[in-house]
């Protein structure tokens, strides 16, 4: 479950990043991949014996997931109601590195430094989140509303559920046909009313329930860390702080981090206190209503399976404090009270954009299904993994992670909100997987310390390496169809003019923020139109240099680490790479000088390796001189390798003085340029 957990999490997290949790078609093709995976995972049985490979594949799968997820966090702006100005851009962006730099750690650090790393990350993350809380413009979500007013009614002695709301949008599409009368919507506070006590101390003492969301997000990031002893919290942790869409949740004042809080502590006392559990999940369910749907899943704390006295105990104090804090507010005005939280549930209108295959089947033209197919396939799957998954905390979590993933990607209403549900319950899940000292012990035996060789290729790793070298030759084809647009011509001419100037390029393209790019996109252009002036040679030298560099670094990361022999084939058939390996712009080097200076590391890390890590240090030194967003990656990479590796360093110190000495010559005009 551990390796599933981690990829889905990272793949739902990249569909949230498309079109912010709304109906597109990338966001759903990565949806979809996601939700088979972790079905996948709740059918398969995995041996015991299969938990040792666990503790070998996690940490190079969180590696990537962090990679992945950082590139998405400077790819664009964390929210989209925020004043963007330069001072918020540059604090934010070295926030975003620093939080890399401590996932590095986390992720492929010694152990005795991962709890110290671990606080940091959830220090720069709180700080992260406060700066984006400061830099939000007014109110623009309705929830948000509902929030402030309703904590202010509560304050007063005022029934929140008997209250309205003003309706801030420009008509009534977002509601129910009646709901809205004169400006105002007709329901009040339209959550449990657990989820308006947590947020009440924070809105009176910050004045934003914002801080009680971030707070949220860091209380569960510590938790998943504490659940085990082992390492997989701690990567959790990273995943779940890290995932694109976090502090766009943070913007738009929603209240799942509060559920992923409540489900990590349920989680947190099953692996450690498992009296406590009772009381945490009736407040867990006692959350959102949706949180119903998490019952039958239930069965898997309740140890052992035929002990009705344990399910009696577990059922009847958790809906005694379901009741103790949900009752009163009910009795305090019923009508109202059914109205907001009940009734108002089922008449919600069905959103076109949602994030959904409903929504997704309505738009294609399709006649708009029954609502009433969520519950049914919910039904289905919660029964599934019941059955199939173990009676074990991580066991609950990845039956409500598919339980609700199901009942999202099928229901007339989901968005990024719901689903960061489903990627924490599958980072808590991730928290909660076990593995017995003598797999940690074997796995830290084979470690980079010791030396490991590579194994030799199987019929199958043969069969991958030839779909390698077919997959690279798939940009080659129709070379001349190549776009000569955008950067191209202004690349080319560069080129041509430094070389008629008889020296290098000072300086690349300008950028859109005023800043000129490195210049080592126009020093192989250089190189190539010294050779020939056609165009169509020059793009088939370069689509052959990019897409060689890259096939034979993923295919290096993949052996070194040991992944699945169809890892490396699967990036290269990308759309997106086929495109940007072969038009004549100046990022698409980052592609390959990117994926140079992972896996060169990856094998120094694994093998201690003295030409990985020579590589690595290339590489990164020629990408800052490509595109100053490289340093998303360098800068944690390097970061990790003082932290970590300064030995290593220091023993290669030769060649660190010859690179630095090489590119700070060559690059002379560019340094004192920036």
């Amino acid at each position: 479950m551990a390796p599933v957990s981690a990829v889905a999490a990272v793949i739902l997290g990249a569909a949230l990043q498309v079109a912010d949790g709304v109906l597109s078609p990338g966001a759903l093709t990565f949806l979809a991949c996601a939700l088979l995976l972790v079905l996948a995972g709740v059918v398969t049985r995995r041996s015991r014996s299969a938990r040792f490979l666990d503790t070998k594949m996690l940490p190079p799968l969180c590696a990537i997931g962090l990679a992945l997820q950082i590139g998405q966090l400077y790819a664009s702006a964390p929210g989209i109601n925020l004043r963007m100005d330069a001072q918020f851009t540059a604090v934010f962006t070295a926030g975003i590195a620093a939080l890399a730099l401590m996932g590095a750690v986390i992720v492929s650090g010694p152990s005795r430094r991962r709890g110290l790393a671990l606080g940091l990350l959830v220090a720069l993350h709180f700080a992260v989140g406060v700066w984006v809380i400061w830099h939000v413009k007014g109110i623009f979500i309705d929830v948000d509303v509902f929030q402030r007013q309703s904590v202010d009614a509560l304050w007063h002695g005022i029934n929140p559920y008997a209250i309205t709301f003003p309706n801030i949008y420009s008509d009534d599409r977002f509601y129910a046909p009646g709901t809205t009368i004169n400006g105002q919507v007709q329901f009040g506070y339209p959550y449990f009313p657990l989820s308006l006590l947590a947020v009440l101390p924070g809105t009176l003492l910050s004045g934003d329930h914002r801080y009680t969301a971030l707070i949220a997000m860091e209380l569960a990031a510590i938790l998943m860390a504490c659940s085990r002893p082992n390492a997989f919290g701690a990567l959790a942790a990273v995943l779940y702080l890290t995932t694109p869409r976090g502090f766009y949740m943070l913007e738009q004042s929603w209240t799942e981090p509060i559920v992923v809080l409540g489900l990590a502590a349920v989680v947190y006392a099953a692996c450690r206190n498992p009296r406590s559990v009772p009381w945490l999940f009736g407040a867990f369910i006692a959350l959102k209503q949706y949180l119903v749907l998490a019952l039958p899943a239930a069965m898997l704390l309740a140890q052992p399976r035929a002990d009705r006295r344990a399910l009696t105990r577990l059922f009847g104090v958790a809906a005694a404090v379901a009741a103790a804090v949900t009752v009163p507010f009910l009795l305090w005005n019923p009508a109202a009270f059914v109205k907001s939280v009940v009734t108002l549930q089922f008449r919600q209108p069905f959103r076109l954009d949602s994030l959904s295959f409903l929504a997704w089947w309505t738009t294609s033209g399709h006649p708009q299904p029954s609502v009433t197919i969520a519950f049914g396939v919910a039904g289905v799957v919660s029964a599934l993994a019941v059955w199939r998954l173990p009676r074990t905390a991580a066991g609950f979590s990845a039956a409500l992670a598919a339980t609700f993933f199901v009942f999202f990607a099928f229901n007339k209403q989901a968005f990024c909100n719901y689903y960061f549900f489903v990627i924490g319950a599958l980072c808590v899940t991730l928290a909660a997987c076990t593995g017995s000292r003598q797999e940690v012990q074997v796995a830290q035996a084979s470690s980079p310390a010791q030396g490991t060789r590579l194994r030799p290729i199987t019929l199958a790793g043969w069969t991958a390496l030839g779909t390698v070298a077919a997959a690279a030759l798939v940009p080659l084809l129709w070379i001349g169809d190549v776009a000569f647009t955008n950067d191209g011509p202004q690349l080319i001419a560069a080129a041509v003019q430094a070389n008629a100037r008889g020296r290098l390029a000072d300086l690349g393209l300008m950028g859109t923020f005023g800043t000129a790019s490195g210049p080592f996109p126009t020093w192989v252009y250089q190189v190539l139109i010294s050779v020939s002036h056609d165009l169509v040679v020059v793009a088939s030298v370069h689509t052959v240099l990019v897409v060689s560099a890259t096939a034979f670094s993923l295919w290096w990361l993949s052996r070194s680490l040991g992944l699945w022999v169809w890892f490396a084939p699967v990036p290269l058939l990308s759309p997106y790479f086929w495109f940007d390996a072969r038009v004549l712009w100046d990022t698409p080097f980052l592609i390959p000088l990117g994926a140079l200076s992972v896996a060169g590391y990856a094998a120094h890390l694994h093998s201690g390796s003295k030409a990985g890590l020579r590589v690595a240090l290339a590489a990164m030194a020629a990408i800052p001189l490509v595109h100053l967003s490289g340093l998303a990656l360098v800068v944690p990479l390097a970061g990790h390798m003082v932290l970590v590796r300064w030995r290593s360093l220091w023993t290669e110190r030769a060649s660190v003085t010859a690179i630095v000495a090489t590119v700070g010559v060559a690059a002379w005009p560019y340094w004192l340029y920036l």
